[in-house]
Formats: structure tokens, sequence, C-alpha cells
């Protein structure tokens, strides 16, 4: 369903019903065509509609520290575009944008000063329908990271990435990957030779991936250059962030989410797998509805962020703009 809040115009609701009749038609199709549709054309179309939503970004500072009248733990409130300083037509056009182009996605949610003002799903799809999160799980490893961080599980993002794993015998070591420190997971500098991004056509994940021991696999690859050279994309290093969570605190990154961050924010229905050696994923596959009975979920993940003592969102300063793609319910790409 498609909902603009406070807005019941007959071209949005006459739009949106001969939009899901149409797809309704061709449902079974689609969900043949989405099992193969190819992996780097899915990240361009990401890509596009994310450029499209610029232009519903303004007022951007203005907005700055503003206080929120609530905190949305137990729910989101809504409220009419305009009321937030948001145009609906741009919202619309958003929306005609992805329908006239046939781009692969299945929701769209709007959020402006905490409060939402676009809630649409394509049908028959709805706000109960799990979706892959992709590499935004990266983001939730990091968070956690933080958490342990600050319940001192691990000590500071300083320490050597192979002391937290003292018993393993380590191949091609030397000064350099001795090194390579939780700071360098944390911002993809190992200057470990990873290549697991699609400049490599995921090589280096794949071969992870059909390892018996990923662990052992990402610290046992040799190092292409000093540890803080330069960012270059790698799966596997974190991977290792959840390694090391599960190491420090006894638990597997997934259960200590669900102790220190689902749970307090009231995240449910949350699927993670793990590697064959019992260790969630860090790099991605994590599984969460968008909007759960108006809980905060999956899209607005980055909210949780605030000021230091302060309860305020970091997100009042701008307008946010979430899409899920049609491909993220069947399977996850690398990365």
């Amino acid at each position: 369903m498609c909902q603009i809040n406070g807005y019941t115009k007959d071209i949005l609701l006459r739009k949106s019903y001969i939009h899901y009749i149409n797809t309704e038609k061709e449902s079974l199709k689609k969900i043949d065509r989405l099992k193969t549709v190819d992996k780097m054309k899915k990240m361009i179309q990401s890509l596009f509609v994310f450029f499209l939503t610029i232009p519903v970004f303004w007022n951007i500072t203005s907005a700055a520290g503003i206080e929120p009248d609530y905190w949305p733990t137990n729910g989101w409130r809504t409220a009419s575009p305009e009321s937030q300083g948001v145009d609906s037509k741009a919202l619309i056009n958003l929306l005609d944008t992805i329908w006239e182009k046939n781009i692969n996605i299945d929701s769209v949610l709007a959020v402006r000063n905490g409060y939402i003002v676009l809630d649409d799903y394509v049908y028959p799809l709805d706000s109960d329908t799990r979706h892959s999160i992709y590499s935004c799980t990266k983001s939730i490893s990091s968070a956690l990271i933080g958490i342990a961080l600050d319940k001192g599980h691990i000590k500071d993002v300083q320490q050597s990435v192979l002391d937290f794993f003292p018993k393993r015998e380590v191949k091609n070591i030397d000064a350099r990957k001795k090194a390579i420190t939780l700071e360098n997971l944390l911002t993809m500098t190992t200057g470990i030779d990873c290549r697991d991004s699609y400049l490599y056509q995921w090589r280096g994940l794949t071969q992870m991936n059909h390892s018996a021991d990923w662990v052992q696999f990402m610290i046992d690859l040799p190092m292409s250059e000093e540890p803080g050279t330069r960012f270059e994309y790698c799966n596997g290093a974190s991977f290792l962030l959840s390694a090391i969570i599960q190491k420090q605190t006894g638990m597997t990154a997934f259960s200590f989410a669900q102790k220190t961050l689902f749970g307090p924010l009231g995240l449910t229905n949350v699927r993670w797998p793990s590697s064959p050696n019992g260790i969630s994923i860090g790099y991605g596959e994590i599984q969460m509805r968008p909007v759960y009975h108006g809980r905060t979920q999956a899209k607005f993940i980055g909210c949780i962020y605030r000021e230091p003592d302060k309860r305020r969102f970091l997100y009042t300063t701008g307008f946010a703009v979430s899409l899920y793609s049609s491909s993220s319910k069947i399977s996850d790409p690398p990365g």
C-alpha cells in the first residue's frame, strides 16, 4: 500500500492502483526474473535510485540542533510531508520514476525530523516482508564493536588484530601483518591482499566462503601494502570484526546484538546467518522487516546514533529516504 501521510489525491491513488494491478499480473514472471538478475545491475540500480533522492534533500542545516519531541523506541510517528518541510510532489516524482523505469525497488520509507512522511510497498509485498539489508550489516558490526568497547570487552581500536587470535598459526606473517589494528578493520585499510570486491568479481570472498575456516583464511592472506595506506573494500575484514566480538564477549555477534542493540531498540524478527564455524556473517546477510508494528527497524538503524550525552537525533539535520530492492528478499549478493 502506498501512503503519503495526510494526502489522498486521486492521481496518486490511481497511479498506485494501476501499478499494483499490473504488478500482480506479472508477479510470477517477476519472481523468476529476479532470481537471475545480474548482481552488478542491482548495485547500479540501487545507486541510481539513491541519486534520484538528492532533489528532495533540502534545508539540511536549518534543522541542525532541533531537539526531537519523542524517542521512537516503541514506534515512529507519522506526519504530512509539508508539515515537516517536505514537498509531497517530490516524493510522488520519486515513486513515479521507480515505477516508470521498472527499477527493482520493493519499498520506500521516508523520514523527516523523526516523522514518517512516506511509507510505500509494491504489491504483493508489505511491511511484514523481511529483506536482506546487504552491506548495511557492516554498519551494525561496527556499532557492536563500539558497544563492546564501551562495555570493556575490547580495550581500544589500536589493538593488534592478531592479538585477538593468539593460538592460531598465521601464514605470510611479517611486520606489516602484525601491525594491522582493529581500526584498520573498521576503516578497511588493512593492507591485506583481499580481492573480494566487484573489481575482482568477488573472487576473494568466494574463496573465503569455500574455505573450511573463514578466520584462518583471512589472517593467512598475504599483505599487499602497509596497513593504513589506503581504503580497499574487503568483506573479510568485516567478518573478522564479528569473529573478534565473539572471541571477546563469549557470544556470537547476533546474540550480542540481540542483548545490547536489537533488544533495546525493539527490533524483532531479525535473522543473521553464521559461517560454517558458527560466527555471525559480519559483512552481510542480516534480514529485517522494514517496519514491524511501527517499531524502529532496519531502514533507520543509522538513527540510533546521537550526539554524546544528548538525546538528539542526528537525522534531524536532514531528510532520510530508504529503498529496498526487489531482489533483496531472495538472496544476498557478495558484500
